[in-house]
């Protein structure tokens, strides 16, 4: 199953979602969403999806880290990101990759 947002809530331990505007296809491109997880607030826009092939997210935790997610088929998730809480302050680039799903 790809990362969705609905789908995610269903797993992830205190990931709660809201849409500030409705949307009928909650992982079309332009799509909006925000989280509430661990105490930050995140801001999600989805940028790019083949159904059920891979989809493209950019989010935005501010003061915080910006990056991007992607899912391609079940498995594997990139992250590339700003993150100030991992380098004392200061902003760094940061890639990710992990297997986990």
């Amino acid at each position: 199953m790809l990362f969705t947002p609905p789908g995610e809530q269903d797993w992830a331990d205190g990931w709660h979602l809201r849409f500030p505007a409705p949307a009928r296809d909650d992982t079309e491109p332009g799509t909006v969403f925000e989280t509430a997880a661990h105490g930050q607030h995140t801001i999600w826009l989805v940028t790019d999806r083949k159904p059920g092939q891979r989809i493209s997210y950019a989010r935005v935790t501010p003061g915080h880290q910006a990056g991007s997610a992607a899912t391609r088929g079940q498995l594997s998730i990139t992250s590339v990101g700003i993150n100030r809480a991992e380098t004392g302050g200061k902003m760094v680039r940061t890639d990710r990759k992990s297997r986990n799903r």
